[in-house]
């Protein structure tokens, strides 16, 4: 405790604290009413309006930075110090009139002189920044100036080529006049041919397309005929071979396909005891069946030319037999089921075709016909296209030369 009392007297004796605090305002009397011991327990020193030297001797070092002549540099100072004592005179005046105080303390005065330096830096950068925009202004003047002179100087050494240019662009261009016309000429020849070429073309495409329909109405048939017989395998065909006594459907159907195929049957006396002789197709058929290359042949059949007797006597005799349907042949035998398919698939494109020979000769011959008139048609595009080609170059020499002109004259601008 002894010790602890000793610290408390050394510190008493040495410590001692400054609050400097500004007068203005209430902020000053609110802290002297709430902490008494401010007035009671501490020393207030009141500080004075600064003399004229110092407000001197401030003003001259805080505005040292600012750069100024030592004679402008002491006006600024004296123009400091004059608002500072002027409101000082006011505050007396004010108190005076309204019996209520204005402090004019030190800190103002270092705010008076803290804001002329500021805005003095402010607008001497502004200015500054004018000068030099004005200045670069004036050299880009000086500039342009003699570039003008030396263009002067090229224009007057260039006259008598702008002289020869112009006379050439405007023969140049009655030149692409004329030439226009007789491009315009080409053109109507070309599209007169080109509607001739599309008026056979469009002929030619109706009859492709109505022989296209017409072929449409037997490719169905004769895709189902080729399906059946790329079915049919060999044990069907030695099924078919090896009948001692071959059903009626079976008969019929191999004879169609004997006479489909102009093979020649064997005459034999009738087993019904009429004592006529009658053509028998089964044995013709037998031997048919046992070619190995049987199936093939029917695939590879030349249906595009089958001879007119022989498709006469399948439709008159065999196609429109009750009993040549393939659902009713199919049971007695599968693979004459096929067979059947394929022979009314052959009478069937036959009929078609016939009807589509004469239309695809006329296709050939609208196409053989078309064939020169296309080649016609690219000869004469092909000659516009050439003489289409001399104006556009006579173009862009008329375009290089306007350009070179308007150069020059806005060079002499």
């Amino acid at each position: 405790m002894t010790l602890f009392g000793y610290f408390n007297e050394r510190v008493r004796a040495n410590l001692h604290l400054v609050v400097a605090m500004s007068p203005i305002g209430d902020t000053f009397r609110t802290r002297l009413r709430m902490f008494p011991s401010l007035i009671n327990c501490c020393t207030i020193d009141w500080f004075t309006a600064w003399p004229d030297d110092a407000l001197e001797m401030v003003a001259t070092s805080l505005l040292q930075e600012t750069k100024l002549e030592a004679s402008l540099l002491a006006h600024c100072v004296t123009v400091c110090k004059y608002f500072h004592h002027s409101i000082d005179d006011l505050a007396h005046r004010f108190y005076e009139q309204l019996r209520r105080r204005y402090y004019v303390t030190p800190t103002s005065y270092l705010e008076l002189v803290f804001t002329f330096k500021q805005l003095l830096l402010k607008k001497r950068s502004e200015i500054l920044t004018l000068r030099d925009r004005y200045v670069t202004g004036l050299e880009k003047l000086k500039e342009a100036k003699l570039l003008i002179t030396e263009l002067q100087k090229e224009l007057k050494l260039l006259q008598p080529r702008l002289v020869e240019t112009s006379a050439n662009t405007e023969a140049l261009m009655i030149k692409i006049e004329q030439d226009t016309i007789q491009v315009e000429r080409k053109k109507e020849l070309v599209a007169a041919d080109e509607a001739v070429a599309n008026k056979k073309f469009a002929d030619a495409q109706a009859i492709k397309d109505d022989c296209e329909k017409e072929l449409a109405k037997a490719v169905p048939a004769l895709n189902a005929a080729t399906d059946a017989l790329n079915t049919l395998k060999q044990d069907d065909i030695r099924v078919v071979k090896a009948m001692k006594n071959p059903p009626s459907g079976v008969k019929l159907v191999m004879e169609a396909v004997c006479v489909m195929l102009d093979l020649k049957p064997e005459r034999k006396p009738d087993p019904n005891g009429s004592g006529k002789m009658i053509e028998d197709y089964w044995a013709p058929s037998q031997k048919l069946l046992g070619d190995m290359k049987f199936l093939q042949n029917l695939l590879h059949y030349d249906k595009e030319n089958i001879p007119t007797k022989i498709i006469t006597h399948v439709r008159n005799k065999f196609y429109s037999h009750p009993d040549f349907d393939p659902k009713k042949i199919r049971m007695v035998s599968m693979a004459c089921e096929g067979l059947c398919r394929w022979v009314r698939a052959m009478v069937v494109y036959d009929q078609v075709i016939k009807i589509v020979a004469p239309k695809k000769q006329a296709l050939e011959a609208a196409n053989h016909e078309l064939a020169p008139q296309n080649e016609k048609l690219e000869e004469k595009r092909k000659e516009l296209r050439e003489v289409m080609c001399e104006p556009r170059k006579m173009c862009e020499i008329k375009d290089i030369a306007c350009r070179t002109i308007s150069t020059y004259r806005i060079t002499v601008w």
